[in-house]
């Protein structure tokens, strides 16, 4: 048995032998040698096949569709963390979990504040825009005007075109943007709010279409890339994200950090002024 189904089917029988028949309104009888629910139990309170389920905590090799997999979730009252692990190891994206903009933690609102004058901003695995501090907005050419739904950065970039003329290799940065957001719906292929982007950008963008249809996949990583800001002018950073417990799912930090001394300079004229303030979309 490979490694993730042996796992798969402690996990399950470890999360049924906790529950107890009185729970549900099962008699509990003297004969009762299995602790907690009975496999046949389980089954017959999901509502699935007790062959199916019996193979499913055997860890073998069977289809298993997000809705299904819920049900049994549910039976045996998974709490998200839980849930989020059983779906990992039965290798199911579970479409139930939003990845609309969640609550942030108020420490990730605290560091985006605490790095400036390095533009930060957080954006979750779909590129939604949840929270940046000002000098994000300077140096990602603004957002004014763009409705609160469709402040995503695969958005501003290839539809709004906020970074025209602001990103030195700009076709190469689009083309590599649009790789991520390719990898990243591999991961939600039926999700619709995904599908939702996907098809208004390829609707509204010839150049997301292009790059869309060379198939080319990526993943973050630490990289430089170079802005030109109308008043501090050339700007050389390096750029790094971090993920983010407790918030929103796939939510990460993205911050800019400049290369070289004259970046640096640079960073300290995009405060658009001293009152400017971090921003919580989410």
């Amino acid at each position: 048995m490979p490694g993730r189904h042996r796992e798969l089917a402690q996990f399950l029988r470890s999360r049924r032998e906790r529950l107890s028949p009185a729970d549900f309104g099962l008699p509990v009888g003297p004969r009762r040698r299995t602790p907690g629910l009975r496999r046949e139990e389980v089954a017959q309170l999901a509502g699935v096949g007790v062959t199916w389920y019996t193979w499913l905590e055997q860890g073998r090799e069977i289809t298993v569709s997000a809705q299904v997999l819920g049900a049994v979730a549910q039976t045996l009252r998974l709490d998200p963390g839980e849930r989020s692990h059983l779906f990992t190891l039965a290798g199911v994206f579970d479409n139930a979990v939003p990845c609309e903009a969640q609550p942030l933690p108020g420490a990730v609102l605290a560091t985006l504040e605490a790095v400036r004058p390095f533009p930060a901003y957080v954006v979750n695995g779909r590129w939604d825009l949840l929270a940046h501090n000002p000098e994000a907005e300077e140096i990602l050419g603004g957002f004014a005007g763009v409705p609160r739904e469709r402040l995503n950065i695969m958005w501003l970039a290839f539809v709004e075109r906020t970074l025209d003329g602001r990103v030195v290799e700009f076709d190469a940065e689009s083309a590599r943007h649009v790789a991520l957001f390719r990898a990243g719906m591999a991961d939600h292929p039926d999700h619709p709010a995904w599908k939702r982007l996907r098809d208004d950008l390829l609707a509204a963008s010839p150049l997301f279409r292009e790059y869309w249809d060379r198939y080319e996949v990526s993943r973050p990583m630490v990289r430089s890339k170079t802005f030109i800001h109308p008043r501090a002018g050339r700007i050389h950073v390096e750029t790094a994200s971090f993920m983010i417990n407790g918030g929103p799912p796939l939510a990460r930090l993205v911050v800019y950090s400049p290369a070289d001394e004259t970046a640096r300079a640079a960073m300290r004229i995009l405060s658009p002024s001293p009152g400017a303030a971090v921003v919580a979309l989410a």
